[in-house]
């Protein structure tokens, strides 16, 4: 395996990354993650549920996204140590130097897409990053690391289409997981919503005191906010005044103290892929209010388990979290809604033989 970042630091594909790797180990293979060493992380090599775990030196992170490590001499080292590498993501420098190893010294490579693979809009996240993703990442380094692979997967249905119409690949769809056991309802705290996620522009975070301060005026709300970022300190100082309580970074197993005990879920963003934290909401019966990014709407589902909102739309947005808290009903509907589509489509055996039938597959070729 080979993510961008793993708990206790990082996202969704790093969350993933982990539970996957407890799984395939319990099932008797031997699985090592390479990763990057953020600040706050555990040693440089441990063993954790069974698996192997090798942290790089990381310099930090740049574009507030990438780690900036450099994976290319142990992969060209080891990699034929393995029978097959499992890359996560394909937006990251750890990724690009999993494909270059690859091109000096072949060994087989799934690239599992997280996301990313929207050019955002200019007017969210400034005009530089989506020019320089669109006209010389994506063609690029991107088309680059995404041809090398001998199997791509997404998690989302929304970006095998756009992997088709840019890149000529066709992944196979193989999503986000969610413990059920560990995201299961819990009693709703009234008026308690939360964030969850990067404290990071590309999140939609910069939007939390606006968000807050209109929900306030119109209802009795306290929204707990979870993680950390390049925004943290200037989101503390904006919401000075506000209902708004931020818990920094936090265990992945505490989470769920947190989401299942709130009414709503908000995810103001304006790039993801398929968002884990929209899957574990929903397995707590918590609805969820979103913005149309990625592939947010195979899950938050307008009218069944949650709303949407156009990302450049964020009155809309409001509006819609204020209708969700004037219902209580409808939260309700829409929370068992949410946990029947979870344990369905989204539950970690079905996703865990998918990836190894996958594996057999490419090793086979």
């Amino acid at each position: 395996m080979v993510v961008n970042s793993l708990p206790p630091s990082g996202g969704g594909s790093g969350i993933f990354c982990k539970e996957l790797s407890k799984r395939l180990a319990e099932k008797g293979h031997e699985v090592t993650v390479l990763t990057s060493k953020l600040s706050g992380d555990a040693q440089n090599h441990e063993e954790s549920k069974g698996f192997q775990i090798k942290r790089l030196k990381t310099l930090g992170v740049g574009w507030g996204i990438s780690a900036l490590c450099t994976p290319l001499p142990y992969l060209l080292k080891y990699s034929r140590d393995y029978d097959l590498v499992h890359l996560h993501g394909y937006l990251f420098l750890i990724s690009n130097q999993a494909a270059l190893a690859k091109k000096v010294k072949p060994f087989p490579l799934v690239l599992h897409l997280h996301g990313g693979m929207e050019i955002p809009s200019a007017a969210s996240v400034g005009r530089f990053k989506p020019f320089v993703k669109e006209h010389l990442y994506d063609p690029i380094v991107g088309s680059f690391t995404i041809k090398s692979a001998d199997e791509v997967l997404s998690v989302s249905k929304k970006d095998i289409e756009i992997a088709e119409s840019k890149f000529g690949v066709t992944p196979q769809w193989i999503p986000n997981g969610v413990d059920t056991d560990v995201f299961r309802p819990q009693k709703k705290e009234r008026g308690k919503i939360a964030y969850v996620g990067r404290l990071e522009k590309w999140k939609g975070a910069e939007r939390l005191p606006i968000i807050a301060k209109k929900i306030s005026q119109q209802q009795d709300i306290e929204l707990h906010v979870v993680g950390e970022g390049s925004l943290f300190e200037k989101l503390k100082k904006r919401c000075r005044g506000l209902p708004v309580v931020f818990h920094g970074k936090i265990s992945h197993e505490d989470i769920p103290g947190v989401i299942a005990t709130s009414e709503l879920l908000l995810l103001p963003s304006l790039l993801e892929g398929l968002p884990l934290v929209c899957l574990e909401s929903l397995a707590c019966e918590t609805p969820v209010i979103a913005t149309d990014v990625g592939g947010t709407s195979e899950i938050v589902i307008e009218g069944k388990t949650g709303a949407l909102a156009p990302p450049d739309n964020l009155e809309q947005f409001i509006k819609k979290a204020n209708e969700m808290l004037d219902n209580p009903e409808t939260r309700k509907k829409f929370g068992k809604n949410g946990r029947n589509l979870v344990e369905k489509d989204y539950n970690w055996t079905k996703i865990t033989d998918k990836c190894i039938q996958t594996y057999k597959s490419v090793c086979s070729r």
